[in-house]
C-alpha cells in the first residue's frame, strides 16, 4: 500500500481491487495528483484529487483516497496501491478477480451489444456467428486483431469494452450518455441502456 501515487505507467488498486477503464476496460494508467485549496483565498490547507489517464484509450478517471484510521483495531488502513509496469511481478502481485455475478452481467451486455450491431447491419452474418458461438476471444480478435489474453475473466471484460467502443465509433450509442452510464460502475444501468438501444 502507498500513501501517494507516482506519475508512471502502472496498475492502480483501491483496497486491492483494480481500477479499470470505464470505456475499454484496460488497467494501465498514468496517475496524476492535483491539489486545491480548502478555502479561497487559500489557507494553505489542500485537498488531494487523483486523476488516472488510461494508456489504451485516453479516458480519464477521477477518484479519491478512501484510506482511514480504524479505531476499533487501532490501525491506519491504506487504500491505494500501485504496481509499476516496468517492475517485474512478484509473488505478492495482485491477481485480477471478477466475481461470477459480474461475469454473467458482462455476458448479457455482450449479447445485447451484438444484437444492436446486427440491427445496424454491421456484417450481420459474422455478428450472428459470433453471437451464436459466444466465443469471446474470437469476438475480441474480430474488433482488435492484436488482442491477446489467456485469462477467461479478462477476455469477457475486454470483449465488452471493445463492443461498447464500436457502438460509440459508429455513433449507434451516444458517447456522452454511455460514459455517464459507465461511471455509475453498475452493469444494471448498462443493461438497461443497451436494451433501450435495441428498442429504438
Amino acid at each position: 500500500m502507498v500513501d501517494h501515487l507516482v506519475s508512471e505507467e502502472s496498475r492502480l488498486y483501491i483496497f486491492k481491487k483494480p481500477i479499470l477503464c470505464h470505456i475499454c476496460s484496460h488497467d494501465i494508467f498514468i496517475p496524476i495528483e492535483t491539489f486545491t485549496d480548502v478555502e479561497k483565498p487559500g489557507i494553505q490547507v489542500t485537498f488531494v484529487h487523483n486523476t488516472a489517464i488510461c494508456q489504451q484509450c485516453g479516458f480519464v478517471i477521477q477518484f479519491g483516497d478512501p484510506s482511514y484510521y480504524d479505531n476499533e483495531n487501532d490501525i491506519y488502513r491504506w487504500a491505494l496501491d500501485q504496481q509499476f509496469i516496468n517492475e517485474q511481478p512478484t509473488p505478492e502481485a495482485h491477481e485480477p478477480f471478477i466475481d461470477a455475478d459480474t461475469i454473467a452481467k458482462y455476458e448479457r451486455c455482450i449479447h445485447l451489444s451484438l444484437q444492436i450491431l446486427i440491427q445496424h447491419d454491421e456484417s450481420p452474418q459474422t455478428m450472428l456467428n459470433l453471437y451464436d458461438n459466444a466465443e469471446y476471444l474470437a469476438i475480441a480478435n474480430y474488433f482488435d486483431a492484436s488482442y491477446e489474453q489467456t485469462n477467461s475473466q479478462l477476455i469477457t471484460r475486454d470483449c465488452l469494452g471493445l463492443l461498447l467502443r464500436k457502438l460509440m465509433d459508429k455513433n449507434i450509442a451516444d458517447s456522452d450518455e454511455l460514459i455517464k452510464v459507465l461511471q455509475h460502475d453498475d452493469n444494471m444501468h448498462l443493461e438497461s441502456f443497451l436494451k433501450a438501444l435495441i428498442m429504438k
